[in-house]
């Protein structure tokens, strides 16, 4: 599916946990093996995980815009922190994305507390539109709970809550550009400074509605 721009445009199913991987050879599905026109059953509407979606994106260098996601919950259950590839933890954005909620309600997406929610790596963007960043939990020291972005990061109509951050930004920890539109931080926690937003630099556009 593509937007009037000529962008791909996937639609992610719940629940994110359905996509394993063999972690240690990381081989179980070569996501830049899948393209947008390829009538794999994977790349249908309804058959990518929000985490396949994002390794989809990271891996056709900016070829999907934006992930829709279908469904009011998803749930991160595949362990371990400390990578950097989205197969493992947190979801890593290592190529510019726009991920919409598209119900009435914000699409959840939960961390289950075995890792941060979202990790923006360097010279990358990414827009959340209408989800909730929930139950990110970092160990001892690591910064972040909800989001650590070193990137530029948008938040429309989004809410951070209920993240913690074993150092510093239990919602979000900030080193790059951050907008917050109509947005909310709330009842984040973290054993160093800044519970709700710890920013790093001084660009922020602030526009949060509490």
């Amino acid at each position: 599916m593509r937007d009037g721009a000529g962008n791909t445009v996937l639609v992610a199913s719940n629940p994110i946990g359905s996509f394993t991987v063999d972690v240690e050879n990381q081989t179980a599905l070569t996501v830049s093996d899948l393209t947008p026109d390829s009538n794999d059953p994977a790349i249908g509407e309804a058959g990518l995980s929000l985490r396949q979606a994002i390794r989809h994106a990271n891996a056709t260098d900016n070829d999907i815009d934006t992930i829709i996601l279908d469904g009011s919950s998803f749930l991160l259950d595949i362990a371990e922190a400390d990578e950097d590839a989205a197969f493992t933890g947190d979801l890593d954005i290592t190529a510019n994305l726009t991920i919409i909620g598209s119900g009435s309600a914000p699409s959840v997406i939960d961390a289950g507390t075995l890792d941060r929610v979202f990790d923006v790596h360097p010279g990358v963007t990414l827009t959340l539109e209408n989800v909730t960043i929930t139950g990110g939990l970092t160990g001892d020291t690591v910064h972040g709970g909800g989001i650590r972005n070193q990137g530029t990061l948008t938040l429309v109509r989004s809410t951070v809550d209920d993240n913690t951050a074993g150092g510093d930004g239990g919602g979000i920890w900030n080193t790059g550009q951050l907008t917050l539109l109509q947005s909310t931080i709330s009842s984040n926690s973290a054993t160093g400074n800044g519970g709700g937003l710890l920013n790093t630099v001084d660009d922020v556009v602030d526009e949060i509605v509490n």
